[in-house]
């Protein structure tokens, strides 16, 4: 389904909030300081709302990243693609909203994410960490595909060369890719 996608990539970067998982809340949840259920919680608040309670346990995996996960994984058992690697990132300057990202993916996808390939940076990080992946893995800017749901971010790795792909292009691929299957 998305083996076009893969031609010449050696590394597969998805962007964790939005485009791996989606949850039916925006910073939405249950406020611990006055115990009252809170339509938004203010971003000064968030890491302490994820000290308290995992606010990504109801969350869900995008279905079109998770097939396309799963192709990856299948390609690589049957040496068809030489991806070294598939990375969960995170512009996330909070420690227990990680460790609570961390866990939903380690146990939503074990056989993809684990603590070695979940990583977190701030925002304006994230292409510095594709370089780091490029020369961990030995490739070249193009050889690494970033998947993610800003087009702010997107845009900055296009300009470093990096090879780039909305998560709404993964998804409208999968909804186009599934049609055709069934017909």
């Amino acid at each position: 389904m998305f083996e076009e996608l893969l031609k010449g990539i050696k590394v597969v970067v998805f962007d964790i909030d939005n485009t791996l998982l989606i949850w039916p809340h925006n910073k939405k949840g249950y406020d611990s300081k006055d115990g009252r259920a809170r339509a938004f919680i203010p971003d000064e608040y968030w890491d302490i709302e994820n000290a308290c309670q995992n606010v990504y346990e109801c969350a869900i995996f995008n279905t079109a990243a998770e097939q396309f996960i799963k192709e990856i994984l299948l390609y690589n058992k049957n040496n068809k693609l030489a991806a070294k690697g598939i990375y969960a990132l995170s512009a996330d300057a909070c420690s227990f909203s990680m460790i609570n990202k961390k866990a939903c993916l380690e146990t939503k996808m074990p056989e993809a994410f684990n603590s070695n390939n979940v990583l977190w940076c701030v925002e304006y990080e994230k292409n510095q960490t594709l370089d780091v992946l490029c020369e961990k893995h030995k490739c070249l800017p193009e050889q690494v595909l970033l998947i993610d749901d800003s087009i702010n971010i997107l845009s900055k790795a296009d300009k470093k060369g990096y090879s780039i792909l909305s998560i709404s292009e993964l998804m409208q691929i999968y909804i186009e890719k599934s049609q055709s299957s069934e017909g």
